[in-house]
């Protein structure tokens, strides 16, 4: 029976990695990003294919302004704004 119980809430918690939740969240970028190839991101500790319209170098924080699939859209912090 409790076992039970932990399942059933367990379904009722959010998605850790839901894109409300990743949208706006600064990250450091761990393998660099060019617009032609993607780079990592490592958020909430997981990493993360990531990609931005402009060059990204290894360390540079950036922000997450959409996540789509497994692939984030990121962008520098100064630059960042949500995509719809």
């Amino acid at each position: 029976l409790v076992i039970g119980r932990l399942l059933l809430r367990s379904f009722k918690l959010p998605e850790r990695s839901s894109q409300a939740r990743m949208q706006g969240q600064r990250t450091r970028v761990t393998q660099a990003i060019t617009p032609k190839r993607p780079g990592r991101v490592t958020l909430h500790g997981e990493l993360w294919t990531a990609t931005a319209e402009q060059p990204l170098s290894a360390g540079a924080t950036v922000t997450v302004v959409k996540r789509e699939g497994l692939t984030l859209h990121v962008a520098p912090e100064q630059d960042a704004k949500p995509h719809p």
